[in-house]
């Protein structure tokens, strides 16, 4: 079995306080199903980290090491996970728009998006425009395949409902999907890299640019910071999708008669 990554932790506190087992039965209730050894040694490092645990950490980094290899003698490869700063970072290389260009849309009109949109009627309008496009991608099989699942009337319920509730209106997706958004663990199942990415972003911004609502070059910004938070959106669904554990996908990729995911 290959050996963990080195870690590089500052511990400048010369007190010790070693992990209990407590400690360790916290990793694995944090990750359920199977508790990767990345995981478990970035617990320790945040440990270390607060209480200036250097002198146990050593030993408690190899104890969990072999406890993690003896439990899991069957695993071939180990999933690596990803700071929220460093997908941040990656979504900004895949669509070259940052996290903070991203929340123009919500941080920086007056007056709001939801207000120039139109309400709630007016996000249900543009989730109208561009699903009916979707749908109608007959031309592009591989991307309208990723829709299956669902029925166009569907789709524009959910994404109407979670943009009402991101732009500050009522809280209408929780009302039907419950406390979490989970936008990437929803969308995990389905196959969309980069190309799908795009091609969900032309349709997308040929809504944005045919909601009647706006129209005319008073809402260029909106439009402009409304195109910048979906593609953010799109290809950071692209960049986490990679990361997720099985035990963190919802959704499905076949008709669901409950139609609650």
């Amino acid at each position: 079995f290959p050996p963990p990554p080195p870690l590089s932790i500052h511990t400048p506190a010369p007190h010790s306080t070693p992990l209990s087992a407590s400690d360790f039965k916290l990793i694995k209730r944090r990750t359920p199903g199977r508790y990767h050894l990345l995981r478990g040694l970035q617990a320790l490092k945040s440990k270390a980290a607060v209480c200036g645990a250097a002198a146990s950490l050593v030993t408690d980094t190899i104890s969990f090491t072999q406890k993690w290899q003896k439990e899991h003698s069957h695993v071939t490869s180990i999933p690596i996970t990803m700071s929220k700063y460093e997908l941040r970072s990656k979504t900004h290389s895949l669509c070259g728009v940052t996290y903070d260009q991203s929340l123009l849309a919500s941080t920086s009109l007056t007056p709001s998006l939801l207000e120039r949109i139109g309400g709630t009627d007016g996000f249900l309008a543009l989730a109208t425009l561009f699903y009916k496009r979707v749908f109608a991608d007959k031309s592009n099989p591989w991307f309208l395949g990723i829709f299956a699942s669902s029925t166009q009337s569907e789709a524009i319920d959910n994404q109407y409902r979670f943009l009402v509730q991101t732009f500050g209106g009522p809280e209408l997706y929780k009302e039907k999907k419950g406390k979490y958004t989970r936008l990437v663990g929803r969308h995990a199942n389905y196959k969309i890299g980069p190309q799908a990415a795009r091609r969900w972003m032309d349709h997308m911004e040929l809504a944005i640019d045919e909601h009647p609502n706006l129209e005319g070059g008073e809402h260029d910004e909106a439009r402009e910071y409304l195109k910048l938070y979906f593609r953010y959106t799109a290809f950071y669904i692209v960049a986490a999708s990679e990361y997720m554990r099985d035990d963190q996908l919802s959704g499905g990729t076949q008709l669901d008669s409950g139609r609650i995911w």
